[in-house]
């Protein structure tokens, strides 16, 4: 992304938040991705029938099939797609050839995991936590998975890293400010003492 869009700064940190809430870095279920970055068997989310609950409690969004079932095999419903689970109309949109083998494969961690990055980018910099926020809620339209992505990101935050020379280009660039998380609900006021 650095070569795409110089001033995103995205950070691997995020893209690997994002994939460890989506799929656990490809491990959801039983999953496990293989030396060329594919799933043995391809991951494949919940039908978006608006009736099927996700597993922040909520009821999924009604999509009809946009792919004719070519992401998701399902002709009726979308489903989210691969290990970055993208639903397959955005999936069209944005597919990025990461490793340049001649297919856009969301099932495919390198394309999927910077077509992730490209799609973030899309909303700014992400040096400001506001436009992050934005971005990643745009991601999934739920603040309590923004919330799931922040505390993953925060624990890539105390990663150690090897050092090495010129390790300065690799650093993360940090979101400028202080994250203060929108809460899903208002909290009702402290009774006081005085009150009792």
């Amino acid at each position: 992304m650095t070569e795409r869009s110089p001033y995103c700064h995205v950070s691997w940190r995020t893209i690997a938040a994002i994939g460890s809430v989506e799929s656990l870095h490809g491990e959801f279920g039983d999953g496990r991705l293989d030396l060329d970055g594919r799933p043995g068997d391809p991951f494949i989310g919940i039908s978006l029938n608006g009736q099927t609950v996700d597993n922040y409690g909520h009821t999924t969004a009604y999509l009809t099939d946009t792919d004719d079932g070519r992401y998701d095999d399902d002709p009726n419903f979308d489903r989210a797609v691969g290990p970055m689970q993208f639903i397959p109309e955005a999936w069209e949109s944005w597919q990025i050839d990461a490793d340049e083998d001649g297919d856009r494969d969301p099932q495919d961690i390198d394309d999927a995991a910077l077509t992730a990055a490209a799609y973030l980018c899309n909303y700014g910099s992400q040096r400001h936590w506001d436009n992050w926020w934005v971005a990643v809620f745009g991601y999934n339209h739920a603040g309590a998975y923004v919330n799931s992505v922040k505390a993953a990101l925060d624990r890539n935050q105390r990663l150690r890293l090897p050092e090495f020379e010129g390790d300065d280009e690799l650093r993360q660039h940090i979101p400028y400010g202080v994250w203060i998380p929108l809460p899903e609900e208002l909290p009702e006021e402290p009774v006081t003492e005085d009150e009792e």
